[in-house]
């Protein structure tokens, strides 16, 4: 009997629905852009969110009592009022929170009660019965403040022609088992607006905007949960003419004075050399001018690509230079030298405007890309790190510490030869752990094996 009991529960507790997420509608202005710091990666911004959700009951009920209590004995009680929900927010690439709270209506409180009139509804439209009318319906209604500092890592290969994300996501974080979805506000057609008035973007142009609801990734989570989710994406693009004026057009400039080194013959080689070596030196101290105001990035960018073959036109010609005295090399071959150099920096730079059209057109189609589209472009070409507790060995003095390899995990939007990289580094990794075992000696059977182990075991 008891068997049975027990499955009749399950099968109640499966039957059981689960309550309908609650709609939480959205307006958004960005007041204020600032401080977009190309080394650290980093950008300031300040804005405000909108909430407005339909009340429950009880929620109903608790505000008009406290609003009819509120007098002067009682002055705080409709001011500190609080619905038994509302959004808890979580800003996922937020390093530095200036300011976050929900702003304080005199005599109202954080949080309020409004009807409103134009809610999905135009001016004098009427709504047929089996409808929502917001005219029969309140609304709870709060504001958020806030102004942050954002993480953004900038994607440089291309600088400085580049476009650039940048992002604010946002997180529903409710536990309790209340779901919600967000939505945009419905009273006016424009929800959300980004003012550009009081914005300190000297380098950049803002382009457009993305304001993304939905869900987050569950397969991020360990317990397979979504969240409600808004994602606000400025898409900025970069002021190149300035970078190409004060960087291309000098590095070109000290590359073409170079060629005044063959009005020198072999009777003025060491002021020929002189000369080279002096714009070869130049050319780097200038350039660090150049890597001063960017990260430190693992790849070359545009501009990088463009000074390294600076640098090779330079030293090619010091190296020539260095052959003057000998019999072979005649006035000729330096007339002939002189017209292949004069060429090729034409070509170089030539090939090189080219090459920059190019790559705008293509960072111009980063302009319309989605959080998918950018997570699979950046982010998740990046392997994650997973702690297997059945890959485990005693380390430290006498084996005191329990610790546990990180294995690297391989994301689906990685290409074959991305995936092909991690498995060496596993297998490397296994070695490692299978050595650290050894040379440890400890007994694993103080430590369970995991349950596809013992499933694996059970079938033998």
């Amino acid at each position: 009997k008891g068997g049975g009991d027990d499955d009749k529960k399950k099968k109640k507790k499966k039957k059981k629905k689960q309550a309908p997420p609650r709609k939480v509608f959205v307006a958004l202005k960005v007041k204020r852009l600032s401080a977009v710091d190309n080394i650290a990666e980093t950008f300031r911004m300040r804005f405000h969110i909108y909430f407005n959700w339909l009340p429950t009951e009880s929620d109903y009920k608790s505000y008009y009592k406290a609003k009819s209590l509120t007098d002067e004995k009682n002055p705080q009680l409709l001011m500190d009022w609080e619905p038994k929900w509302y959004p808890h927010l979580e800003f996922q690439n937020m390093i530095e929170q200036h300011t976050k709270e929900w702003e304080l209506y005199p005599d109202e409180g954080n949080f309020r009660i409004q009807h409103f009139s134009d809610f999905a509804k135009n001016k004098g439209e009427e709504i047929p019965e089996n409808q929502f009318d917001c005219e029969k319906a309140v609304f709870l209604r709060a504001k958020l403040e806030c102004e942050m500092t954002f993480a953004e890592e900038l994607e440089l290969q291309s600088f400085p022609f580049d476009c650039q994300d940048l992002s604010c996501i946002i997180h529903e974080r409710t536990t309790g088992g209340v779901r919600c979805v967000f939505l945009p506000e419905l009273r006016k057609p424009s929800f959300a607006s980004v003012d550009p008035r009081y914005s300190v973007i000297d380098e950049w142009d803002l382009e457009t905007a993305i304001i993304e609801f939905g869900d987050a990734d569950p397969g991020a989570s360990r317990s397979k949960s979504s969240y409600a989710m808004i994602v606000l994406r400025l898409k900025m693009k970069r002021r190149w003419k300035v970078f190409f004026a004060n960087i291309v057009f000098l590095m070109a400039c000290i590359s073409l004075l170079a060629l005044t080194a063959f009005s020198l013959d072999k009777d003025d080689l060491g002021d020929r050399l002189n000369l080279l070596i002096t714009l070869i030196l130049t050319a780097v101290a200038f350039s660090y001018v150049v890597f001063d105001s960017l990260p430190n990035v693992p790849y070359l960018t545009f501009m990088d690509k463009y000074i390294l073959g600076n640098y090779g036109f330079l030293v090619g010609l010091m190296i020539i230079s260095a052959f003057m005295r000998q019999d072979w090399y005649g006035e000729n071959w330096d007339l002939i030298i002189f017209w292949i150099a004069l060429s090729w920096l034409f070509v170089y730079n030539v090939a090189f405007g080219i090459y920059g059209r190019i790559l705008r057109r293509d960072e111009a189609l980063k302009l319309a890309y989605s959080s998918d589209d950018v997570e699979k472009e950046v982010n998740l070409s990046r392997p994650g790190l997973r702690f297997d507790y059945t890959k485990r060995l005693r380390a430290g003095i006498n084996g005191r510490l329990l610790s546990f390899i990180g294995y690297t995990h391989a994301t689906d939007h990685m290409s074959a030869e991305q995936k092909a990289d991690i498995a060496k580094k596993q297998e490397t990794l296994d070695i490692l752990y299978k050595g650290a075992t050894t040379r440890h000696g400890y007994d694993a059977s103080e430590i369970p094996i995991s349950p596809a182990a013992l499933d694996a075991l059970a079938k033998k």
